[in-house]
Order: structure tokens, then sequence, then C-alpha cells
């Protein structure tokens, strides 16, 4: 018996440490699941609760409970546990900034900006290349009597034709939401509908057909004038 006639507990019936258990059980498994904030304002509100708790007990039992240890654990394991949440989220949102430059930079130059940045949203979209089977549209492209006339030119007027073709050529491709492939010599290698879908992809590659020649005429036209 203790001062004022409150009483501890039997050691077999330990308040603290039945407290103890379902709290840290309470912080481990059921904080994580919860945002911070409202991770937090459930610490505060488990507290109180123990608080208020303990001191109903010894008013009306005269039951003298720990007030201080359990509630010293509970706020001690949420911090801890916060911490490393806090390290998990910022690990994670270096791995995905660098995940995004790196797809920035694989891809910036064949893609156009708004698939670019769709690819950035969803890494699925790449991460499926080479692994999945889709019905796209190939596309190939070429200058007609091109060895004809890479004969007549020497290499600087040659590379000089090339750039202003195949520039104006790709981004045509790119307007369309198409993909440019690969250069062969004077061959433009693209497809369309992949790696971010959608259902009128040949009817892009077609108005990128179209697109190119109608260009082709304006460039063959300033070239002679």
């Amino acid at each position: 018996s203790l001062k004022g006639g409150d009483v501890r507990p039997p050691r077999w019936l330990d308040v603290d440490v039945m407290l103890l258990l379902p709290y840290i059980y309470f912080v481990a498994r059921i904080i994580p699941k919860l945002p911070i904030v409202a991770g937090f304002f459930a610490v505060i509100a488990l507290t109180s609760l123990h608080i208020l708790f303990t001191v109903s007990m010894f008013v009306w039992k005269g039951l003298y409970i720990n007030t201080t240890g359990p509630i010293f654990v509970l706020i001690l394991s949420y911090l801890l546990l916060t911490l490393i949440r806090y390290k998990a989220e910022e690990v994670s949102r270096k791995q995905e900034e660098e995940q995004r430059k790196m797809i920035r930079k694989m891809f910036e130059t064949y893609l156009d900006p708004t698939v670019v940045e769709a690819m950035v949203a969803d890494p699925t979209l790449w991460k499926e290349i080479g692994g999945t089977t889709k019905v796209i549209t190939a596309f190939f492209s070429d200058i007609a009597g091109f060895t004809t006339i890479s004969e007549l030119l020497n290499p600087d007027e040659l590379s000089d034709m090339l750039k202003c073709y195949l520039t104006p050529m790709t981004r045509i491709i790119l307007d369309e939401k198409g993909i440019r492939d690969k250069f062969i010599g004077d061959a433009v290698v693209a497809f369309f509908g992949a790696p971010v879908p959608y259902e009128d992809h040949p009817i892009r590659a077609c108005l990128s057909a179209i697109n190119q020649r109608t260009r082709i005429v304006e460039l063959r036209q300033a070239r002679i004038g």
C-alpha cells in the first residue's frame, strides 16, 4: 500500500507491460500505414487516452499505473519510426528523380517532349519495351535516287543536304507522336503507337508521310531557288 491508500497492481498483472505491448504493436503496424500527419495525431490521441486511463484508475480504483514510462516508449518509437520513414521516402524521391533524369536523357533526342513526359510519369511504358507484343505502325522513308544524287555532291554538300532533309522529316514524325528509331543513310525508320499507346497510330503515320511529301516539295523549291 502506498501513501493515500493507492496500491500498485500485482506483478502478475503488471499493467505497464500489458500496455506497452499493444502500444508497440500500434506504432509498428498501424502508424506506418497512415500519413505522417495522421500518424502524429493518432499518437497524440493514444497518449491522451493513456493519461485518461491512468488518472481514472488512480481516482476510481486507487491503482497507481506508470504514466510516463509507456508514453515515453510510445513517443520515442513514433519519432524513430518517423525518422526512418522520412529517410526512406527521401531515398525513394532521389531514386525517382534519378530515374526521371535517366528517362529524359535516354529518349529526349528521339521522342516528342509530350511522349517523354508521359514515360516519366509512367515508367512501365519504357520498361516494357522489348517485352510485350503490341500492334503498332512501322514507318520507312528515304530519298528517291539518293545514290545518284550523292555521287554528284562532295562530302560537305552531302552532309548539308542530309541535315536539311532529316531534321524537318524527324520533326514531322515527332509532331504526330511517332518515334524516330534510326537513320540508315538517307532513310528514316520510325514507328507509331508505342511506348505510349494510342488508337490512331496508322492515321498519324499516314499524315506524317503526306506532310513529309509536302515538306520535300518546299525543300526542293528552296534549294533550286
